[in-house]
């Protein structure tokens, strides 16, 4: 196992929140496994740096802290019968704003997300683009380029095979 979390924003909390967002991404399930794949990777990199993970739109693991391999393994487990069907970003909505957020989308509403998170900025957000026509990638690039210029770090993750270097390359810049 890679490590991809480098480093974070520790503005006074030191718990980074993981927020899955599991809203069907209208492609391929490719798709939504890869941004499922993307979240799984986030958090075994967390139990392998020692960080504090805690878990938001994980349907049993809400609001649960995972940091030994066993509840990873539990964890991974679980997401054989995961649905890509939630219909609410609700929970977001109870993240402390001091402490870090990296939200895992497949879904290029950004400012739909920064609505919901009201109480702070988001300090990473990872977009899958996987499978989009090129007109909108256009469209969601120059999304993603406004994120960027307002101080939102961004990864974007345009295909699944290349997820383990997409991260690096991203997240360890």
């Amino acid at each position: 196992g890679t490590p991809y979390i480098k480093s974070y924003n520790s503005r006074g909390g030191s718990d980074i929140h993981l927020f899955l967002d599991r809203r069907h991404s209208g492609r391929s399930s490719l798709c939504d496994d890869t941004v499922l794949e993307v979240f799984l990777c986030m958090i075994y990199s967390g139990i392998h740096t020692g960080q504090r993970l805690i878990l938001h739109g994980y349907p049993g693991w809400e609001n649960r802290t995972i940091e030994t391999r066993k509840e990873f393994n539990d964890l991974y487990l679980s997401t054989l019968l995961m649905e890509f069907d939630a219909l609410d970003l609700g929970e977001i909505r109870d993240i402390p704003p001091q402490d870090g957020l990296y939200i895992v989308t497949g879904l290029p509403d950004y400012k739909l997300l920064d609505e919901h998170y009201r109480g702070g900025s988001i300090d990473h957000l990872i977009t899958v683009t996987q499978g989009r026509p090129a007109d909108e990638l256009l469209r969601i690039r120059t999304l993603i380029m406004n994120l960027r210029l307002y101080g939102t770090d961004v990864t974007e993750l345009p295909s699944s095979g290349t997820v383990r270097d997409d991260m690096l390359c991203q997240l360890y810049s």
